[in-house]
């Protein structure tokens, strides 16, 4: 009985870190693990969206995004991993128009081999449940080590405590709230800088009316069972209120365009007003509040909440054990005190 918690917290850091990186060969095709990684300009090479016919009336679509990038004195040219999950065309088309910009994207690269790349926002399912089974697992190891040392060890030390494992445990759970915290704001930071409307330039920018003078859309043609589908990636400029130079319009939706259609309309009105964010790096960014991002923000703040429970408890156990009578000591009280 006393190593089912030891056995559980290491079922469940298995668990935890198949999820956030064990499983990017296989559905996790994005792992939390590349937020670890750092995040590149790339140029776009080529965006291929092949349409494959699976019996008579079923369609899946694989996305597909080679980049080029320089890292270490070398040009790397690779097919950007993580786009597995999108199976329908108005899936691919918003996920162009989010991910290209003006024929560049941001890529995150394996912690383990620059030559991998990675969709910038991983996938968040995997990402939340790692998190989840992988903070239990770290915060039932401490509870496992003593359940262990106290089930083998004589009664009467059992009871007692080792100081030793007392200091053991103190440092760990010290350790634990460091490591929790520094990951949850690696989550954080990275998960509002990332999108065609980051967070990060929605609550700190200088958001303010834009009016569109060009609104159209860009054509990508579906290869494979296509049948001269295509789709439409935004096409939009804007001028800032301030004055300046036309700048181009991110954070709209893509539209899928089939044959014997008519053209939708742009996705905006020239002439027409919407509020919007300059970047810094020549695009202005449509002002919304991205729910993908916004719960990857989320997601960062569970292990701070948990680093500060864990800052607390351990405070509270050090207050109690400067707090107790030591073995032996005379406790006298004077009537009246």
């Amino acid at each position: 009985m006393t190593l089912i918690p030891l056995l559980i917290s290491g079922v469940a850091l298995f668990l935890g870190w198949m999820f956030l990186h064990g499983l990017r060969a296989g559905p996790a095709t994005a792992p939390a693990s590349a937020l670890l990684g750092p995040a590149v300009r790339a140029d776009v090479v080529a965006v291929d969206v092949t349409r494959t016919r699976q019996k008579a009336n079923y369609f899946t679509t694989d996305l597909g995004i080679t980049v080029r990038y320089a890292v270490g004195g070398e040009t790397v040219e690779t097919a950007v991993r993580g786009f597995d999950w999108v199976r329908d065309l108005a899936g691919a088309a918003d996920t162009v128009a989010a991910q290209v910009e003006s024929g560049r994207m941001t890529v995150r690269l394996a912690p383990d081999d620059p030559h991998i790349a990675y969709r910038a926002d991983p996938d968040l399912f995997f990402m939340g449940g790692g998190m989840a089974i992988g903070i239990v697992g770290l915060c039932l190891l401490p509870v496992g080590l003593v359940a262990v040392v106290a089930g083998f060890a004589p009664r009467r030390e059992g009871r007692k405590g080792s100081p030793l494992l007392r200091g053991v445990v103190h440092g760990y759970m010290l350790v634990l709230a460091v490591v929790l915290a520094a990951g949850g704001i690696r989550v954080v930071t990275a998960w509002a800088g990332v999108g065609p409307t980051p967070l990060i330039d929605r609550l700190v920018g200088a958001t303010g009316d834009a009016v569109v003078t060009a609104a159209g859309w860009d054509r990508l043609a579906v290869t494979g069972d296509g049948d001269g589908i295509a789709l439409l990636i935004p096409a939009v400029e804007v001028r800032m209120a301030d004055g300046g130079a036309a700048l181009p319009l991110r954070g709209l939706a893509g539209a899928v365009l089939k044959p014997g259609q008519a053209a939708p309309p742009p996705p905006l009105e020239i002439g027409a007003t919407v509020a919007a964010t300059p970047d810094g790096a020549g695009a202005a960014r449509l002002a919304a509040w991205p729910g993908r991002a916004l719960l990857g923000v989320l997601f960062g703040l569970v292990p701070l909440v948990v680093a500060f429970g864990v800052l607390r408890l351990l405070y509270r156990m050090r207050r109690n054990l400067a707090d107790r009578v030591p073995p032996g000591a005379v406790i006298s009280r004077r009537i009246g005190d």
